[in-house]
Formats: structure tokens, C-alpha cells, sequence
């Protein structure tokens, strides 16, 4: 029950990105929005471990090391807006690519790739824009992940 309140854990994101890699794999691509949310979640769980706070760190320094980039090519050296707006907008962007790709049920292995980053990108964009999409995404991949939580006792 303390996972499904606080999120998707390693062990449940583990077990479903497992069984969407085996759909997709030995099943000759079958159910791709099927296998699209278990990939999500299985990002989500990883984004709760240690490696996902890597990760995030990570993705921190690129966008201040493109703000500093950005503010001194604009003679401004303390600019680290630009690299937020610009990670902000490869967010939405790619938002908005995984949903077109799951709504037109054109998944193919560079969709699976985006919607692993999904959670990465969406932690950059500042705000309550960026907390609503958190948000959005823990509910889904807690939702997918809650039969395997109950069966498995994870």
C-alpha cells in the first residue's frame, strides 16, 4: 500500500517494464499502447531510484551548462532561463510526440525510446506545469503498476 501512495517502486516498474519488453519482443509488436504504458512505467520506476536521481542531476547540469552557453553568447553570463525554456520545450514537444504516436498507434522502437526520457524531460519544465505532468505520469504508471503490486507484494 506505501508504494502505491508514494509512487511506483524499482521493483513493480522492473516487473512491468519486463513484461512490455517481452510483448513488444515475442509477440511480434502486439498491443503497442499496451506495451508504451508498461515502458512509462518502467521509466517512472527507474526515475525513483538512485539511477533516476543521476540521471536527474544530469539533466540539471546540460541545462546549465546550455543557460551559461546561451548567457554568454547574449553577453548576459548569469542567463540560465534559456536552457530551462529550451529543455521546456523539448519536454512539451516530446509530450506531445508520444501522445500523437500512442493516439495513431504508430509505436515503433524511437516512441518506446521517448516515453523511457518522458519523466526526465518533464521533471525539467519549472512550475505547476511541470508538477501537474509529474504528477499525471505517477498517477498512470501507479495505476498500471497497481495489479502487479497486489499480486506480487512489491
Amino acid at each position: 500500500m506505501e508504494a502505491a501512495e508514494n509512487g511506483v517502486t524499482i521493483a513493480a516498474g522492473l516487473v512491468v517494464g519486463v513484461i512490455a519488453a517481452c510483448i513488444w519482443f515475442f509477440g511480434n509488436q502486439a498491443m503497442p499502447r499496451t506495451v508504451m504504458l508498461g515502458t512509462l512505467t518502467f521509466g517512472v520506476g527507474v526515475a525513483s531510484t538512485r539511477l533516476g536521481g543521476w540521471l536527474h542531476t544530469g539533466v540539471s547540469w546540460v541545462n546549465d551548462q546550455v543557460g551559461s552557453l546561451l548567457g554568454g553568447l547574449l553577453d548576459r553570463p548569469d542567463l540560465t532561463t534559456p536552457g530551462t525554456v529550451l529543455w521546456a520545450i523539448a519536454a512539451i514537444v516530446l509530450m506531445l510526440w508520444i501522445g500523437f504516436a500512442f493516439k495513431k498507434r504508430e509505436i515503433d522502437l524511437r516512441a518506446l525510446a521517448g516515453t523511457l526520457l518522458l519523466p526526465y524531460a518533464i521533471a525539467t519544465i519549472p512550475g505547476q506545469v511541470g508538477e501537474l505532468g509529474q504528477g499525471a505520469l505517477k498517477t498512470i504508471a501507479s495505476v498500471i503498476s497497481w495489479p502487479f503490486i497486489q499480486l506480487l507484494g512489491l
